[in-house]
């Protein structure tokens, strides 16, 4: 059997809300047409895989029993909606955790890649031939050093880890405003710029690979 393409989601801020830390059931809330964006991905032939740092477990704001509920009640809620995911990747670590268990660097937390890594020998995924969708320059770097094929910036952060909100804007624009590590993709083609959400990335994906 072939390597499979797969694209690689993060999690808070990109599939459901970033309401601050989610960990129950209540906190989940899918960004406004992502369920139907993600239906439409499967179609196109992606394998579905959430790569999500949670640095919450590191802080003491939760446990990883109450993460590991929340990732199932997450996949149950997207399989009621017909969207199956292939897989969960995610990273407990700090290097200043407040719980010593978690307290490490490591090649997990992105912008390392070696979420994506594993995926790709685990799932026999073809990193060549797939693609990211990130909130954070965090995950567009991590999505460059794992060899992706695309990634793309979406979400309404103001801040340097984030991209900036409002409208799709230019990459020079991005660069212009001095966010984060934007000059550093301003001449990767790999890097297909700001999108206002999911659903406008899973569009452009429609168009260009039909």
């Amino acid at each position: 059997m072939g390597l499979k393409k797969a694209l690689f989601l993060d999690r808070d801020g990109v599939v459901i809300e970033d309401t601050g830390f989610p960990h129950l059931p209540e906190h989940l809330v899918f960004c406004a047409g992502a369920v139907e964006a993600l239906r439409a991905a499967t179609t196109l032939g992606f394998a579905l895989v959430i790569v999500t740092n949670q640095s919450g477990i590191a802080r003491g704001l939760f446990s990883l029993p109450q993460y590991e509920a929340f990732a199932r009640y997450l996949a149950d809620q997207l399989a009621r909606h017909g969207v199956p995911l292939a897989a969960q990747y995610f990273c407990p670590h700090l290097p200043d955790a407040a719980i010593a268990q978690w307290r490490r660097s490591c090649g997990c937390r992105k912008p390392a890649p070696d979420m994506f890594l594993r995926a790709a020998e685990e799932l026999r995924i073809d990193l060549n031939q797939s693609s990211l969708v990130g909130d954070r320059w965090s995950d567009i770097g991590a999505a460059s050093a794992a060899g992706l094929a695309s990634y793309y910036l979406v979400g309404n952060h103001r801040d340097g880890g984030g991209a900036l909100g409002g409208g799709a804007l230019e990459i020079g624009a991005l660069a212009q405003g001095g966010l984060g590590d934007a000059p550093r993709f301003a001449d990767d083609p790999r890097f297909k710029g700001y999108y206002s959400g999911l659903p406008a990335v899973i569009d452009h994906l429609q168009r260009t690979l039909s």
